[in-house]
């Protein structure tokens, strides 16, 4: 995985990378061993008692893992190498008794001598005193060639006996190797830490637990071969009894084959072998190759002294990474990780946390500034509020520190891509995942709020990155996730002017999407607030309707963005009218207008209550409109012409806008005790599949010269909102009928082709719909034509 790089820092002299790993041995540095203080790594634990505390326990955390993944290791070892001298016991009592048969035989020349010399006492004869023998002398040594199936038995049985010798001396070994990986010295638990991720890298990058789990298998193999040796060797001593052994270690070896090869079929299996895991994987995922990726390169890593390692910051953020991604605990993110980061600069907390996110959803995020919300939502609730919590923690580092050492801020890009995540990882996607208490918080959507208000008050500079980030065109409910608290200092309203500014002339962002943050932002001010810069707010809200006329719609392929962000600025526009009159002009609400055309709006209202009637009936309709001023004045002129009811002894009891959207939810600040709750209210209503081609039927009834007129039309659009947009246009067309004039009555979906009227949307439902060319062009001139030739 490609790494983003890790912003420079401001503090001399510059820190290498976090993935640098290119460090000079003591050789080649020429630091001498004994000059090194050996309580140097201590001095750094006493500074905060938050990250020493959390070092701590990250160090406690992962020696106890590490002591219960080496204690089975070692006990499987163990395991071995009581069955290793048990084999080699009983295999070399069998290698004893048949080696002989590899060399000559002594009783074989012995018996052929007294052969020889008996035959000669037989064929003795006594002439003239002489006793003769007439046997000839016919011994010869002999010929020795050992037979094929001893060879064979012999190779098969020393094989496997060094292999059953190998096993125990390689199993000693990695024993000796675990316990100098589990030694400890008496220093710091951060310097600990950083030499237990040192020696946990060499321990994976040389593959001593994989060495482990391949000493079983090569005692199996010792074990194949024994039995294979030992039907040959008794088939040659007697038939029958070699066939009944082989049939029986036919039967064991059909048994060790399958359950070795059962995982790769079955997931439930649980005859699973350590060594053949990742292969039976790739069997089972239809051998598509399964690479376990690193989180961090290997490449140009140099060994070195461990005494070196102990004040080496730059092992901290992978040391941390690969604790999560060993754990993989959403308490311990939160707790340990969390007060180990809070002295870590913020560009190392941004690699640290891209990292942990990749590591968790199994997606690769290069940085935090691309990172998606569906790769969070993949996350539990309490790791996102951990990841939360641990980039805010990085950004009041920043600004607290640049605070205390009298310096402005620099908007860097790791601020930005926390700002993105936060946001991302608070947006409210899902009803359950946005009033969930964690800790006893409310999902740090308050703390979000006043973090951006920090750095709306930082500078001009910060400023303006903050509202680039808040406008960012990829999420249009990012602000949503802010709970800005009110703004009471001048100070932030002076910089959300000239960020705005900024952006306006830098055309970073969209218009209407940062005049919807704008207009979100203005709804915080206070009246003080409000009414000393209100000539600046209200002169800067024509400059960003004059950018969004040049810029004609937020999005010229999806226009019901467009429209939803509209919607929200005239929300907010509205809310900001009510603090102080006039604020937002009409050059500005015309050109929302303009961009959210028609829209659908259920007004519920009533007579008010009187004496004689209490409870006065209920009265609701579907008006569409611009928007929802247009909405109400046409709702209380039909309740007036049809019921007699007018505005003034009437109330409105609910305004609900049908929607595109998927949800949008109004969020509504409550203050009390400590901090402040989120009750989140549903303001509209959802229409069922918005990307789809829908057949609708309006029944309406407009007012002519010559007197009132129903009719039924049909349309095919992909909304209730865009249907009546052309209904109306059609109306203006066709009865130059006004806007004024026309009361619809009703708009129903047509679910089935065959209820379909009209025969200009018939033609539109054929299976082989075909459109011909009106006006074709022939773009070849044909100058030579061709004939047949001619044969007479």
């Amino acid at each position: 995985m490609s790494t983003p790089p890790t912003p420079a820092s401001r503090k001399a002299p510059p820190k290498p990378s976090v993935f640098d790993f290119h460090i000079n041995t003591s050789e080649k540095a020429g630091v001498n061993h004994d000059d090194i203080p050996e309580l140097e790594e201590d001095q750094e634990d006493h500074g905060a008692g938050g990250s020493a505390e959390g070092w701590a326990t990250l160090s406690k955390t992962m020696t106890e893992y590490d002591e219960v993944k080496i204690k089975d290791c070692k006990e499987d070892m163990d395991t071995l190498l009581v069955f290793a001298g048990l084999f080699s016991a009983v295999l070399t009592a069998f290698v004893i008794e048949l080696y002989r048969a590899l060399q000559p035989d002594p009783t074989q020349m012995a018996y052929l001598l007294l052969t020889q010399m008996s035959q000669q006492l037989n064929s003795f004869t006594v002439s003239s005193g002489f006793v003769n023998s007439t046997h000839p002398l016919t011994i010869s040594p002999p010929t020795f060639s050992p037979s094929i199936s001893s060879v064979r038995i012999n190779i098969l049985w020393f094989c496997s006996l060094v292999c059953s010798l190998v096993t125990a001396s390689v199993a000693m070994l990695i024993k000796q190797w675990l316990r100098e990986y589990q030694s400890q010295e008496n220093i710091s638990p951060r310097s600990r830490s950083r030499i237990r991720y040192w020696r946990n890298r060499g321990l994976t990058q040389f593959r001593v637990l994989e060495l482990a789990a391949f000493l079983p298998l090569l005692l199996q193999l010792a074990l194949m071969l024994f039995f294979g040796g030992l039907c040959l060797f008794l088939q040659d001593l007697h038939r029958t009894v070699g066939w009944v052994v082989t049939a029986f270690v036919m039967v064991w070896f059909m048994l060790y084959v399958s359950t070795t090869l059962a995982p790769a079929f079955s997931s439930r299996c649980p005859y699973k072998t350590p060594l053949l895991k990742e292969p039976l994987q790739s069997v089972q995922r239809r051998f598509h190759q399964w690479r376990k990726r690193d989180a961090f390169p290997s490449s140009r890593v140099e060994a070195r002294d461990e005494r070196l390692l102990r004040t080496d910051q730059a092992l901290d953020i992978p040391a941390l990474v690969a604790a999560d991604a060993t754990l993989q605990d959403d308490e311990f993110l939160d707790k340990t990780i969390r007060k180990c980061l809070a002295e870590s600069e913020g560009g190392d907390v941004s690699v640290c946390v891209a990292h942990i996110i990749s590591n968790r959803s199994g997606t690769v995020v290069p940085s935090l500034a691309e990172i998606h919300v569906s790769e969070l939502q993949k996350l539990s609730n309490i790791a996102r509020s951990a990841i939360v919590r641990i980039l805010l923690d990085a950004l009041d580092r920043e600004l607290e520190e640049n605070e205390q050492a009298r310096r402005k801020t620099t908007w860097l890009p790791w601020m930005r891509g926390s700002l993105i995540c936060i946001g991302s990882a608070l947006m409210p996607l899902y009803p359950s995942s946005v009033n969930v208490k964690v800790g006893g918080q409310v999902y740090d959507h308050a703390r979000a709020g006043a973090m951006v208000t920090k750095l709306l008050s930082s500078n001009e500079d910060v400023a303006r990155g903050t509202l680039e980030v808040l406008a960012f065109s990829k999420y249009q409910r990012l602000p949503s996730s802010f709970a800005v608290p009110p703004i009471t200092t001048s100070k932030v309203i002076t910089n959300i002017i000239a960020g705005t500014d900024a952006c306006l002339a830098a055309k970073t962002v969209d218009a209407t999407q940062l005049c919807q943050v704008v207009l979100y932002l203005a709804t915080h001010f206070d009246d003080e607030g409000l009414r000393e810069d209100w000539y600046r707010l209200h002169k800067m809200l024509s400059v960003l309707a004059t950018a969004i006329t040049e810029a004609q719609a937020l999005v010229p392929d999806y226009p019901h963005l467009a429209r939803h962000a509209a919607q929200q600025c005239l929300d907010s526009s509205t809310k900001l009218n009510l603090k102080h009159r006039g604020t937002v002009g009409t050059d500005l609400t015309d050109v929302l207008v303009h961009l959210m055309g028609l829209q659908e709006f259920q007004v519920v209202g009533r007579h008010l209550p009187t004496e004689n009637e209490p409870t006065p009936k209920i009265y609701r309709m579907r008006i569409f409109a611009p928007n929802e001023v247009v909405a109400k004045s046409r709702f209380w002129y039909f309740l007036r012409q049809l019921k007699k009811v007018k505005k003034a002894s009437g109330e409105i009891i609910g305004v609900n806008v049908v929607s595109i959207m998927l949800l949008s939810l109004a969020a509504v600040q409550v203050a009390g005790g400590m901090g402040a709750n989120l009750a989140f209210v549903p303001s509209h209503i959802h229409e069922k599949k918005p990307l789809k081609v829908k057949n609708f039927g309006i029944w309406l009834r407009y007012d002519s010269r010559s007197g009132t007129h129903n009719m039924y039309k049909e349309f095919r659009e992909l909304s209730r909102s865009d249907a009546v947009k052309s209904l109306y246009q059609d109306m203006a067309a066709r009865h130059r009928a006004r806007f004024r004039s026309i009361h619809i009555l009703r708009v129903v979906e047509i679910e089935k082709s065959e209820d379909v009227r009209r025969p200009y949307i018939k033609q539109l439902l054929v299976p082989k719909l075909k459109f011909p060319l009106p006006h074709r062009v022939v773009k070849t001139r044909s100058t030579f034509v061709a004939h047949r030739p001619a044969t007479f």
